[in-house]
């Protein structure tokens, strides 16, 4: 199969502004984008102040009709939100997989795969693109080359430095309980160079050592954090009334240097179990945070998070923190939830996971938690799942990790079978905190500081708000209507809905049945 140039038709672009007075914002709308059948817009790739630009996708079928064949692309829209220009990419390699489009390192990139059934091994490919041209540079080389022996899988990704200046390929291999833990990897630069490149096989056996997650910094070194039983001891503890069996463990962070030092780090959990994790690199050290929720291994409940900072030139943990939730502000979240497990458990639900850990040039982490979960129905008719996406907690930290403040912003929303509408978007300008998330016209009036029960639940795309809870440098929250589908036209994606520079915040929109896309450029004074 090979992929085909689609000629898509676009419609012209107009502006209309609204002002968000009482938030110093500006929103720019572009028109409606249609998808013909085929074509989808992605995500913002980048936003450099004065352009946008955005993915998008189209789908034809294949020679004489037989498969399909991907053909991305990419559209410039100016400060109006007016498509000032547009370039679909296509290839003339058989049989490859479309694997994105990124913004790395001053152009885009787009990153490609073949799969060899007869060798199971897989090649990926990468080309780079003109920001200014959007035109291809040069031709598409091969970056990386992976196998395994048959019968074995492996599964890789790829991902971006948090400053876009590095891209991480990465890839785990499945083991037998008893056989070492592996992985490979290699780190690109900007100019598609190496950095480094590696085959690692662990001391560890696989069935002690689990790879949770990994990070490759601006420098080009590679962070893989994990969970590892001590010394290959798997220590049983009871939880809870029903008495169940768990395993504790240590949390094992593994840097890769680019100078071809290595190095561990564990943070002994003693009988605490990690819930979720986030790593973030700050942008002026480069030096790695970590920071994890955690509950209790005896009790369910998350009852308080730790941090870490990784020194990025020694591979020193230079602070180290552990914050325990007060019991005043569990009794409180608990109570605004309508927790069922109030008053049996020491901490907030489970289902409390850290979500976020945003960096910021000026010493401030923020660090958000958000109680996420889902369930899945079952009968004679089908199963379907539904998402729940409920409160915030939001905390503010130093560089060394202690706590300037925390806070609670209660919510309640829920959907079947799709999670692009709830959940959250934040922005961080200045010295204040935004977070955003679609919220129903019952609970315009909820006063996130004084409530005294949950909200109303949102699970519905019409007559959506899309709220925004502003905290300042003191942590002091108030909690205002940003804009309305009936400013909008469409409901509020929030899954593309994000920060895109410094004082510019998109508002994606898509109304799912119809295929309808639009933008929303907001402008922060």
């Amino acid at each position: 199969m090979k992929n085909k140039l689609l000629i898509m038709f676009l419609l012209a672009f107009g502006v209309s502004t609204c002002e968000v007075t009482a938030q110093k914002a500006t929103i720019k709308w572009s028109e409606e984008f249609i998808e013909e059948k085929g074509e989808k817009l992605g995500e913002v790739l980048y936003d450099d102040g004065t352009y946008v630009y955005v993915r998008v996708t189209s789908i034809t079928k294949g020679e004489r009709g037989k498969g399909k064949a991907i053909t991305p692309g990419i559209m410039k829209l100016d400060k109006d939100m007016k498509p000032v220009a547009r370039e679909n990419y296509t290839s003339d390699m058989d049989d490859i997989d479309l694997q994105g489009l990124f913004y790395m390192g001053g152009n885009f990139v787009m990153l490609t795969s073949k799969y060899e059934k007869s060798s199971n091994s897989t090649e990926v490919f990468a080309i780079s693109i003109d920001k200014t041209t959007l035109k291809p540079k040069g031709k598409t080389v091969s970056l990386w080359k992976l196998s395994a022996p048959p019968k074995k899988y492996f599964s890789w990704n790829a991902t971006l430095s948090d400053d876009s200046s590095s891209m991480l390929l990465f890839a785990t291999y499945n083991q037998k309980d008893d056989e070492k833990e592996r992985f490979a990897y290699k780190v690109v630069g900007k100019d598609l160079g190496t950095v480094q490149e590696k085959m690692v096989e662990l001391k560890y056996d696989n069935e002690d050592f689990s790879i949770l997650s990994y990070k490759v910094s601006k420098s080009g070194d590679l962070y893989v954090l994990s969970k590892g039983y001590k010394d290959g001891a798997k220590k049983q503890v009871e939880r809870g009334a029903d008495k169940k069996k768990v395993a504790t463990y240590d949390v094992v962070i593994l840097k890769y240097g680019k100078d071809a030092s290595e190095k561990e780090y564990r943070i002994p959990m003693g009988e605490k179990v990690m819930d979720a994790y986030a790593m973030s690199n700050d942008p002026a050290t480069d030096d790695l945070f970590v920071v994890g929720t955690f509950q209790a291994a005896t009790e369910d409940g998350v009852i308080g998070y730790f941090f870490n900072r990784i020194n990025s030139k020694t591979g020193d943990v230079t602070a180290s923190k552990i914050n325990m939730f007060p019991l005043s502000f569990i009794d409180k979240v608990n109570r605004l939830n309508d927790d069922k497990s109030k008053g049996k458990s020491p901490g907030i639900s489970k289902y409390f996971n850290i979500t976020d850990l945003i960096v910021t040039p000026d010493d401030r982490l923020y660090a958000l938690i958000e109680k996420r979960y889902s369930v899945t129905t079952t009968s004679k008719y089908g199963s379907y799942t539904t998402y729940y996406s409920n409160s915030i907690i939001a905390i503010q930290m130093d560089k060394n990790g202690n706590q300037a403040w925390m806070n609670h912003i209660p919510k309640s929303q829920f959907f079947n079978s799709l999670t692009a509408y709830i959940y959250y978007s934040t922005m961080v300008t200045k010295d204040k905190l935004y977070i955003f998330y679609n919220d129903i016209e019952k609970n315009l009036a909820y006063n996130i500081n004084s409530a005294d029960e949950e909200p109303k639940r949102f699970n519905s795309m019409d007559e959506m708000y899309l709220m925004m809870v502003e905290i300042d440098a003191q942590g002091k929250m108030s909690r205002k209507q940003f804009v309305s589908t009936e400013k909008s036209g469409h409901p509020f994606y929030i899954s593309g809905t994000k920060q895109t520079s410094p004082n510019h915040f998109i508002i994606y929109c898509y109304r799912f049945k119809k295929e309808i896309n639009r933008l929303g450029l907001a402008v922060f004074e």
